[in-house]
């Protein structure tokens, strides 16, 4: 099972929200114009012949939902489904307090 250390955490107002904006807008067009399309999105650098970076497009749609916060300037945390966390764990994630 997985632990909460394997979660990641990107702290609000780290990322520079038109740029998140900018990369949600780019991300979301491509997805609609492409929305009854199941295939893996290939993602191509913008100079160079490099090899492709190829996605799942769940992971691209999710990656839009992360960005979208981010252009908002909240904070994100990204934690694997079967993770085990502790009730005070939980209740930091939550950002309420824990009974005792």
């Amino acid at each position: 099972m997985a632990s909460a250390t394997e979660g990641r955490k990107i702290a609000p107002g780290s990322v520079d929200k038109d740029q998140a904006a900018r990369a949600l807008d780019r991300i979301k067009s491509y997805l609609t114009h492409t929305r009854y399309s199941t295939d893996d999105i290939t993602i191509r650098g913008e100079t160079g012949d490099d090899d492709p970076l190829v996605l799942p497009r769940p992971t691209v749609e999710m990656f839009a939902a992360i960005l979208s916060s981010l252009a908002k300037g909240q904070g994100v945390q990204l934690l694997p489904v079967n993770a085990e966390v502790s009730t005070q764990v939980a209740a930091e994630m939550l950002n309420v307090s824990r009974p005792i």
